[in-house]
């Protein structure tokens, strides 16, 4: 099936047009907090992502997808801080073990989020709890670190209507590394074979809104200050749904009116091919039949004897014929017509004898005549064709 030309080009302008208006258009500004490294909005974190080659000079960050087991047996790993940023933190319990066996060799992992996986509370001894803080997005929520020397002259705050802490628990192994005002714990680090694992309750600090708004750079650069300076595997995996796209639509399917614009025209192509695209059928041309020419020939070669008036050669092909059809139907060879052919007909056609000899004789005197008349045959061909029936 050949498409017309005039239905690609046409297709082709409208995305182009669609791509060229949805990059122009300003994006409304989204509140939802997405934790994505290429995410602009308030509460990505695409300036924290650009921010952390700075907090480690001369060292490389790299993102990771797949999930944690992976990654490791992969190989090819130094001394990398696996980080990982986001509003909740559940994996399954054979990912975290890998995390906890990663630190035990003598790696740092750092996680902040509101929420963490309960295999891992249990694990490591602790509990979190969860208080919502106002209405929209709450009220200041202050913070400082344990060690005085790195808060500043007023604590840290930023809002939102969600927040959480830490549980102490007298029997885990742990150090308070921050906390907020109230004395609730949201910064922990925790001591694991060779390696450390940093726990902290306010993602929202890592935000973009918080980095360039709020005084929280500040608090991000002093924590990171109690990591080891070293190459840093920035985790994509644990938000699942939102891992970023390899796809060459992924913009597309990043914008909504691009997203519906795109299924739109995969819905009008594929009504296209049901459609509009079946192979259209040239016309079939009229054939107009063959003429019967035998039976015109016949026509005019009886009109022909007729005119001429030769019966005698009329009726000899009658005869000719009469013999031949015999042949054929009844598989006799006829030398002469007698008394002998007379009986044979008769047993194979089932004629009586009477009929078939008063013919024989029909035939033998026309034979013997110069020439016959019309009524003659006549009663030739009728004769004839009764016995033929």
């Amino acid at each position: 099936m050949k498409i017309p030309k005039f239905y690609i080009v046409l297709v082709s302008v409208s995305i182009l047009l669609f791509i060229v208006v949805e990059m122009l258009r300003d994006r409304p500004v989204s509140w939802e907090a997405t934790f994505s490294s290429r995410e602009t909005m308030p509460y990505g974190t695409y300036a924290f992502y650009k921010l952390v080659p700075g907090i480690f000079p001369g060292k490389t960050i790299r993102k990771n997808f797949g999930n944690y087991g992976k990654m490791f047996e992969q190989g090819g790993i130094g001394d990398e801080i696996l980080m990982i940023v986001n509003s909740e933190f559940y994996t399954d319990e054979y990912s975290i073990k890998d995390i906890l066996s990663y630190v035990d060799k003598g790696h740092q992992v750092f996680i902040s989020s509101f929420q963490f996986d309960d295999f891992l509370m249990d694990t490591l001894g602790v509990s979190t709890f969860s208080k919502y803080n106002g209405i929209g997005r709450g009220n200041a929520v202050r913070f400082v670190f344990s060690d005085s020397l790195l808060n500043e002259d007023s604590a840290f705050k930023y809002r939102f209507a969600l927040y959480s802490y830490f549980i102490e628990n007298d029997t885990a192994a742990y150090e308070v590394l921050g906390h907020f005002e109230n004395g609730k714990p949201n910064f922990l680090k925790f001591k694991i074979g060779k390696g450390e694992l940093f726990l902290n309750t306010v993602p929202l600090v890592f935000t973009n809104y918080n980095i360039l708004k709020g005084n929280t750079r500040s608090y991000v650069e002093k924590l990171f200050s109690m990591l080891t300076v070293n190459d840093i595997i920035w985790d994509e995996y644990v938000r699942h749904v939102e891992m970023e796209s390899t796809s060459p639509f992924r913009y597309i399917l990043s914008v909504p009116s691009l997203r519906y614009a795109l299924l739109i025209l995969l819905l009008i192509t594929l009504l296209y091919l049901m459609f509009a695209g079946k192979r259209r059928q040239r016309m079939i041309p009229v054939i107009v039949p063959l003429e019967n020419s035998t039976h015109r020939f016949i026509e005019t070669l009886g009109r022909l004897y007729l005119y001429r008036n030769n019966h005698k050669d009329i009726a000899a092909k009658k005869i000719r014929y009469f013999q031949e059809s015999i042949q054929t139907r009844y598989s006799m060879k006829i030398k002469r017509f007698d008394n002998g052919f007379v009986k044979r007909f008769s047993q194979k056609s089932g004629k009586t004898e009477e009929s078939v000899e008063k013919l024989v004789n029909l035939i033998g005197t026309f034979e013997a005549k110069e020439s016959i008349t019309e009524s003659e045959l006549f009663e030739l061909n009728k004769m004839v064709d009764k016995c033929m029936l």
